[in-house]
Order: structure tokens, then sequence, then C-alpha cells
């Protein structure tokens, strides 16, 4: 990622962290979100949420987390606060394509199995 498009995503980030702090409590509770855990969430790199969605998709999950806001939450969750990230970058941007059986590093795997049924795409 170049400086200029870093730049972008860290202002974004930003925005949307402020957004989150100014949330009533009361509307935290409606939506069963922490503010901590919504911190997290609008931190997340552009970067990081794309490998989410890819990691989804390459599992067969994607459409069972669309369909599950509770479940997504989770997955983002878990997501924003992986350490594999370095060999999650390695594994889906090799020249070869991503291997399903090469991404039991990541902390969502056995909830995206699940989620397919174990039915990777």
């Amino acid at each position: 990622m170049n400086l200029l498009l870093w730049l972008q995503d860290w202002r974004k980030r930003r925005r949307a962290l402020a957004e989150v702090n100014a949330i009533p409590e009361p509307d935290l509770v409606e939506m069963n979100m922490s503010r901590s855990d919504l911190r997290e969430l609008a931190g997340m790199s552009g970067a990081r949420i794309a490998r989410m969605e890819i990691m989804a998709h390459l599992h067969g999950a994607a459409d069972a987390l669309d369909a599950d806001p509770v479940v997504a939450k989770e997955v983002a969750l878990t997501c924003a606060r992986c350490g594999a990230v370095k060999a999650c970058t390695y594994e889906l941007t090799r020249d070869e394509g991503p291997r399903l059986g090469e991404t039991g590093f990541c902390p969502n795997h056995a909830t995206f199995l699940a989620l397919s049924g174990d039915k990777p795409a």
C-alpha cells in the first residue's frame, strides 16, 4: 500500500473513531455493542476488512455471515484482534492464489467452516 492510500485509510478510520465516540450510551445498548468493540471495528483498516471478506468467501461462509449479524460481529472482532496478519496477507496474495488447506492459522477458520457446513467454495 503506498503512502497516499495509507494516509487516506488512516484519515477514514480516524473519522469513524470520532463518530463512535459521539454515539450516546443508550444507542450502544440498543446495538448490543460496547464502545470498545465498536472502536475496534471502526479502526479496522480497509486491507484487514478485505482480507476478512476474502477469507470468508474462500471458506464458503460469506453468505452465512451476511445473514447473521451477531456472528459477523464476532468474526470481525476476531479479525480485528488477529496477530496472524503476515500469514494472512501472504496466503491471500500468493501468485498461485489462496489455498483453503493453508488457512488453519486464521482464528476464524473453524467458524468459517462451521458456517459453510464444511463445504468450502
